[in-house]
């Protein structure tokens, strides 16, 4: 083996070693800089179901879902006798 060919083979391992085990990329250490996040797969988020708070009123039509801020009152006839329905009260806004 001539000197050439056994001197090569220490230096590129120890210029492999210095490039790899050296002081890392002046990137790395600046503040604000974050890695790339791994491909991970990720939580599905499902959404809630929505519920419906409104109230319900009868009324001589039908009954029908009260709007938001108003409630249902017993309705009574001329003579003060409760007919049965409800009436929407929505209070007055600002």
């Amino acid at each position: 083996m001539s000197k050439t060919g056994l001197f090569t083979v220490p230096f590129l391992a120890v210029l492999a070693l210095a490039l790899f085990a050296g002081p890392r990329a002046a990137v790395a250490q600046t503040p604000g800089w974050h890695p790339a996040p791994l491909l991970v797969a990720q939580k599905k988020h499902r959404a809630r179901p929505r519920v419906d708070n409104r109230k319900i009123a009868c009324r001589p039509g039908g009954c029908f879902r009260i709007p938001l801020g108003c409630y249902p009152e017993t309705e009574y006839n001329f003579w003060g006798e409760p007919t049965g329905y409800d009436k929407i009260v929505c209070p007055r806004r600002r």
